[in-house]
């Protein structure tokens, strides 16, 4: 992993014992299929609270191998740098794919359908969107539908928002068979709609020398563990200050 905002998030602990920050969690996949309430969770100590961040995804996202979102990359992220961290995530989704197969009727829905929920719940400054993983077994060009869709709604929903998207990928230097198809018209999609591409694979986030992606996954090879997931977080935060938005970006050693 690099310096800078990646090393003093490697330091935090992963639960923080001062109040000040909060997490809600609407509905996250603990394993697949299983819904966990909302929880509190404080930012890191000495960390004030700055803004309010809304990460939608899959199971990367909902912390599905550590225990739920509170011990994911979203929140360790958000702690680090005094967001509040609020959550909606089910594993086996997308932007396409909706749960069915993995979940009792009604699904938990496409990323898409389920953002109305999210702006009745949330107020938020920054919206991310890490999700695609589990549609890239579907055409290319239905997958970028259905991510113009979800970025026009978070256009319509949080209007002053600044909203990130972070590239489908896997914790892997190789990149999937299509990769490049989809690469071109994620970064198209994202500047038509005034949102920050962050590419793991592009960024070479698992490319370095020194990082053993075996020893940060879980026994399914695929799923990040608690060490997987400190290293997204300082991975996106680095991504953040190299892609422009610095401004939001200031990780704090603890007090």
């Amino acid at each position: 992993m690099r310096a800078s905002a990646s090393r003093m998030v490697l330091g935090f602990a992963v639960a923080a014992a001062v109040a000040g920050g909060f997490v809600l969690d609407r509905h996250m996949a603990v394993p697949v299929g299983a819904a966990a309430a909302p929880v509190a969770e404080p930012t890191a100590p000495g960390v004030q609270q700055r803004l309010s961040a809304l990460f939608v995804g899959d199971s990367f996202t909902a912390g599905s191998a550590v225990g739920g979102a509170t011990n994911s990359y979203a929140c360790i992220l958000a702690r680090t740098q005094g967001w509040a961290c609020n959550v909606d995530a089910f594993g086996a989704t997308g932007y396409l794919n909706d749960g069915a197969k993995f979940y009792p009727a009604p699904p938990p829905g496409r990323l898409v359908d389920r953002l109305p929920a999210d702006a009745r719940i949330f107020t938020v400054d920054v919206v991310f969107l890490d999700a695609g993983r589990n549609d890239l077994g579907y055409e290319p060009r239905s997958v970028l539908e259905a991510l113009t869709d979800a970025l026009s709604e978070v256009g319509r929903l949080w209007p002053t928002a600044r909203v990130v998207v972070i590239m489908p990928a896997y914790m892997s230097a190789t990149p999937y068979a299509n990769y490049a198809a989809l690469r071109a018209g994620f970064a198209k999609a994202c500047e038509a709609a005034d949102a920050t591409l962050l590419d793991p694979v592009a960024e070479g986030w698992y490319s370095g020398a020194d990082t053993d992606i075996a020893a940060m996954q879980i026994g399914d090879n695929v799923h990040p563990n608690a060490l997987g997931h400190q290293f997204l977080a300082g991975e996106i935060a680095d991504s953040l200050v190299r892609n422009g938005l610095g401004e939001i970006v200031t990780a704090r050693e603890p007090a």
